[in-house]
């Protein structure tokens, strides 16, 4: 987990709400400026997605001045925010 850009970013979720599932390789941002927001939503900018390009789960995320970067066993993936409808480029 790690904030950057006004979001909240977490890797490595697991499903609460039974809507998405399990996704190791997974990541969600929270709403624009609003840590309590996490329904996906233009409006509000909270996003979701998967990093699929290489195996393995989302082992850490860190602040990178307004960029984040995701890292697995192998691999890192640069998020940088791009705004709606994407939020965050991987």
């Amino acid at each position: 987990m790690c904030s950057a850009s006004g979001f909240v970013l977490v890797g490595d979720v697991s499903d609460l709400t039974g809507s998405f599932g399990d996704q190791p390789d997974g990541w969600w941002c929270s709403g624009l400026f609003n840590q309590a927001v996490w329904t996906p939503s233009v409006a509000t900018q909270c996003a979701n997605g998967r990093l699929v390009t290489a195996p393995g789960r989302i082992t850490a995320m860190r602040e990178l001045g307004d960029d984040v970067v995701a890292y697995k066993a192998r691999s890192m993936f640069l998020g940088r925010y791009v705004g709606p409808p994407i939020v965050w480029s991987w």
